[in-house]
C-alpha cells in the first residue's frame, strides 16, 4: 500500500480528533456523506478552471490532495451506513489519484507460482500455539478483514488467549457490553461492531490502546508517527502485561503497526509491534491481511494476487507456503517484518440477497428480509437492524440502502432478536 498517504491520513484524522469529548465520534454520517460527495464535485470544477488558466502547480496539488483524502473518508462514510462495496470502491478510487502500487519485490511472482495453498485459520492456529502475542493488521476501508478478525478471535479464544487489545476503540470505550457510536470512529461499521460484540459474548478483556494525542514536538508526520507507535507499545503494555504478566494478547491494528521490523536499534520508521517486541522481550506472531488483496483494477492487485487465487478455488482466505512448508511472505516492506500474510479470494456479490458473500461464508451471517411496512414505496431510505433493547446510538448490527425501484437487499445478521428503524 501507499504508506506515506496513509501516514498524513492518520495524522489528518488525528488532528480532527483532539477536540472535547471527540466530536467526530458523534456527527451524522449521512450528512457527512452527502457533504464530503458535494466537495468532490466542487473540487474537480475547481481543478478544471485552475488547469484551464494555467495556474500553480502547488495549488493545483494541493486540491489534489484535498479530492483524495476526500474519497478516503467517502469511503470510511459508505461503511458506516453498511455499504462495504461502496466503501471499498471509494478507497480505491483514493489509491487511483495517489497512484498507489503494491509493494511488490523480484521474485513474488515465480515463489507464489510454486507455492501451496493451506487454509488461513488453520495456519494461524498451528503457529499460535507457543505464542504469547499476535498481531492481526486490516485495511480500514476491506469490512471483509473484521469479519476474519472475528472468525480468529473465536479461535484464539479456544487457545486461551485473554486480551483482545483493539486500536480503533475511543477512550470512552464500551458501555455496558453494547457498541456505541461513541465506542470508536472505524467501530460504526456494523460488521466492526459485530467483530466487537462476538468478542464480548466469548469472554474476552477488551481494552483500546490507542492516543489521539499530539505530541508538542512532533513538527512533521514521520515525527506524530512515531510518537502514536511509542504510546501505542505503552498502553498495551500498561494494560495488559504489567497487570498479569501471562496474559495472552491478541491485537487488531491497521496497516503497518504490526511490522516488527525495523527495531528502535535498527534504522528506519518503527512501528508498534517493534516497540512492542523491543521493550518486552515478546515476539509476535504478524499476520498480514492487507497486501494480498482483490481491488477494483488489475494494476492496483500485487502482481502475485491473480497466480495466488487460482491456486484456492473454494474462496476461502488463504496463505501459501514454499516446498518447505514456509509461509511465503510479498511484498519488501514485509521481509523479516510479518510471519504470515492472509489472501483473501476476489469479492463477489450474492445476487439473491445483494450483498457480498463474505457475509456468509466467512462470517456466518444469515440473509433476513427487510420488513414490508419498512420499504420505501418511492425514493430511497436507510433500514437499520438493532439488537432489540439496544438505544438508538448503539451502532446497527446491520444496515441496509434500499431503493424503491432498486435491487431489494437483504439484512445479513447472525441469529438474535433485533429492532429495526429507518431513516429516509
Amino acid at each position: 500500500m501507499y504508506r506515506f498517504s496513509f501516514l498524513l491520513l492518520s495524522f489528518l484524522i488525528l488532528t480532527s480528533s483532539v477536540a472535547a469529548e471527540n466530536p467526530w465520534l458523534q456527527r451524522d454520517w449521512k450528512k457527512e456523506l452527502r457533504l464530503q460527495e458535494q466537495f468532490v464535485v466542487e473540487v474537480e470544477a475547481q481543478l478544471a478552471q485552475l488547469e484551464a488558466n494555467g495556474s500553480k502547480s502547488e495549488v493545483i496539488a494541493a486540491l489534489q490532495s484535498k479530492r483524495a483524502y476526500a474519497w478516503a473518508q467517502i469511503g470510511d462514510f459508505l461503511i458506516h451506513l453498511g455499504d462495504s462495496e461502496g466503501g471499498r470502491s471509494a478507497f480505491h478510487r483514493y489509491r487511483e489519484l495517489w497512484a498507489a502500487k503494491p509493494y511488490s519485490e523480484a521474485g513474488d511472482v515465480k515463489r507464489a507460482s510454486t507455492a501451496t495453498p493451506d487454509g488461513a485459520i488453520r495456519a494461524i492456529v498451528a503457529a499460535a500455539q507457543n505464542r504469547q502475542i499476535v498481531m492481526l493488521n486490516e485495511s480500514h476501508h476491506f469490512s471483509v478483514h473484521r469479519a476474519f478478525g472475528m472468525v480468529l478471535a473465536k479461535e484464539l479464544r479456544k487457545m486461551g488467549f485473554t486480551h483482545l487489545a483493539v486500536e480503533a476503540l475511543s477512550e470512552s470505550g464500551l458501555e455496558n457490553g453494547m457498541v456505541l457510536n461513541t465506542s470508536g470512529y472505524y467501530t460504526n461499521d456494523p460488521t466492526f461492531a459485530n467483530f466487537i460484540r462476538s468478542a464480548i459474548a466469548d469472554g474476552w478483556q477488551i481494552i483500546g490502546y490507542d492516543d489521539n494525542t499530539i505530541s508538542p514536538d512532533a513538527a512533521t508526520s514521520k515525527e506524530q508517527w512515531d510518537f502514536r507507535e511509542t504510546v501505542q507499545a505503552d498502553n498495551i503494555i500498561k494494560r495488559t502485561l504489567n497487570k498479569v504478566p501471562t496474559s495472552k494478547i491478541f491485537i487488531y491494528a491497521g496497516y503497518d503497526h504490526i511490522r516488527k521490523r525495523p527495531l528502535p536499534t535498527e534504522k528506519g520508521t518503527t512501528s508498534m509491534a517493534g516497540i512492542l517486541a523491543y521493550r518486552t522481550g515478546i515476539d509476535p506472531l504478524t499476520i498480514d491481511q492487507v497486501e494480498m488483496n482483490d481491488a477494483h483494477e488489475a494494476s492496483w492487485r500485487h502482481p502475485a494476487y491473480a497466480i495466488a487465487i487460482e491456486k484456492k478455488p473454494n474462496h476461502e482466505p488463504f496463505i501459501l507456503r514454499n516446498a518447505v512448508g514456509k509461509v511465503e511472505v510479498f511484498g519488501y516492506k514485509n521481509v523479516n517484518a510479518i510471519d504470515i500474510q492472509v489472501i483473501h479470494p476476489p469479492i463477489e456479490m450474492d445476487t439473491a440477497s445483494g450483498r457480498p458473500t463474505w457475509m456468509k461464508k466467512l462470517a456466518g451471517l444469515h440473509e433476513f428480509e427487510v420488513p414490508k411496512n419498512l420499504r420505501p414505496s418511492f425514493g430511497e431510505a436507510w433500514i437499520y437492524a438493532r439488537i432489540k433493547g439496544q438505544p438508538s446510538d448503539a451502532v446497527a448490527v446491520d444496515i441496509v440502502k434500499w431503493k424503491a425501484d432498486g435491487i431489494a437487499p437483504s439484512f445479513m445478521l447472525p441469529p438474535g432478536d433485533y429492532s429495526f428503524s429507518i431513516v429516509n
